[in-house]
């Protein structure tokens, strides 16, 4: 039933981006969030430090903010880190 389903994603994105409020590293700075499909969300993060995005993506995960998180490696610009993490809401 599409009326169902257009209920249940609702309030998705709202509850996504609070519950990435809650646990995002404040040395973590979002530069996107894309919702490319109805459950897929890329989130593009930067940071002078590391293991605060590995802290962030962990969270992401045990939180169950995102489903089957992956990332890639990263690319780092002078001293700062970008990483692209992918995961479907659930």
């Amino acid at each position: 039933d599409v009326q169902t389903e257009d209920k249940r994603y609702k309030n998705t994105i709202p509850n996504l981006l609070n519950n990435i409020m809650a646990v995002i590293p404040k040395n973590v700075q979002l530069v996107s969030i894309s919702n490319t499909s109805e459950t897929h969300v890329v989130i593009v993060a930067k940071t002078k430090r590391q293991e605060q995005i590995a802290f962030f993506k962990t969270k992401l995960k045990t939180d169950g903010i995102l489903e089957n998180v992956i990332s890639d490696t990263g690319t780092t610009s002078g001293e700062e880190l970008s990483v692209t993490i992918e995961g479907e809401l659930p």
